[in-house]
């Protein structure tokens, strides 16, 4: 049981995986609908004083329409104003999304992946990634992303080099189509070569070298020597002052991203398609492109100015404490979701259910 600082209070929570809880919660959805599957990328939960809240992770656009009704709060990654119909009060943007862990394993942690052993296709690996961790140790050996090493306050000295590392997606991957990801990889392959050819030494980029990326953009994969792996990329990524952003998948605004900012990096981003919680904006917490050579006029104009590198810097290392931390970004949700219930309370005192008034484990 986790406890979260709220007001005076507590807010307490529990965990539970599979879906036959959340079906007694929705009944009104039948039992092989898309928001009960593993893959559903949606995280419910249910909280002493409000009703279910929604949190979905989603690179795209698109949400759960059939649960906006039943809940309280719909917290969505890729989020935009004004596009959810009668129920655009309930929306609300979740925030910047990388994969962290704690650098402990807990034993509630450790029995939960226990117990997703039969749910998921990929629950021997977290199993393995949470015995790991009871040894932080052992875990920061085997470059297993924690909190830990996933941040870090700005180095003022620290040499003004660029760096974008990235990937390419295959047609055929997860369902993709070449209309999916043709301008995505081209866009990241234009950067690549444009940034190379102009800064030389002072650029370290590339594609890891998949397949896909060996077949179809031979000259931008990184050299068979460079790893690309995700905790070699993140030790990395503390030696270089400057870096890259590009469109995700369905226009989603990418991991790196956030990572850049959890780093307190200074930032070169292609202009964001979706909103984020707080004050973050071009100009001040990145400077954003739409072309090529506006990618390279932003990176000229950060390398040499070194006033404007380092408040960016110390700007993103704010946002990240205040905004960006999975406390903040989950806290931030929870305390929406009971503000949202305790004001339709005063409007209709009566609306109060029973589930409003008794606590009910997190889903």
């Amino acid at each position: 049981m986790g406890k979260l600082g709220h007001e005076a209070g507590r807010i307490l929570l529990k965990q539970r995986f599979g879906p036959n809880h959340l079906r007694r919660r929705l009944p009104h959805l039948v039992p092989d609908d898309p928001v009960f599957s593993t893959s559903a990328n949606v995280l419910f939960v249910d909280v002493e004083g409000a009703r279910l809240v929604c949190m979905d992770v989603r690179d795209g656009a698109n949400y759960y329409g059939q649960v906006a009704d039943k809940v309280v709060l719909y917290a969505k990654r890729s989020y935009r104003t004004g596009e959810y119909g009668a129920n655009c009060e309930k929306f609300v943007p979740l925030g910047l999304n990388y994969s962290a862990l704690l650098d402990r394993t807990t034993l509630s942690e450790l029995a939960n992946s226990l117990a997703q052993l039969r749910l998921s296709s990929q629950a021997f690996k977290r199993l393995v990634i949470s015995l790991a961790r009871l040894f932080p140790l052992l875990g920061g050996l085997l470059g297993v992303p924690t909190l830990s090493s996933l941040s870090c306050a700005p180095e003022r000295n620290l040499s003004p080099r660029v760096l974008f590392l990235a990937r390419t997606w295959a047609p055929g991957e997860d369902h993709l189509t070449e209309k999916d990801v043709n301008d995505l990889n081209d866009m990241r392959a234009a950067c690549i070569r444009t940034l190379r050819e102009h800064f030389g030494p002072r650029f370290f980029g590339g594609f890891a070298r998949t397949p896909h990326a060996c077949r179809a953009y031979p000259d931008c994969v990184v050299p068979p020597e460079v790893s690309t792996r995700r905790a070699d990329y993140l030790r990395r990524l503390r030696s270089y002052a400057i870096c890259i952003a590009t469109t995700g998948l369905w226009e989603s605004i990418g991991w790196k991203f956030g990572e850049y900012v959890a780093f307190s990096r200074a930032i070169v981003s292609e202009r964001l398609r979706f909103e984020l919680p707080g004050p973050i904006a071009p100009g001040e917490n990145y400077l954003e492109f739409t072309s090529v050579a506006e990618c390279l006029a932003a990176v000229e104009r950060l390398l040499a100015d070194d006033v404007l590198r380092g408040r960016m810097m110390e700007g993103n290392w704010r946002y990240y404490l205040e905004y960006g931390t999975p406390e903040a970004i989950v806290g931030r949700a929870l305390y929406a979701a009971l503000h949202q219930t305790r004001t339709q309370l005063k409007l209709n005192p009566r609306s109060a259910s029973g589930d409003n008034k008794r606590p009910v484990p997190a889903t």
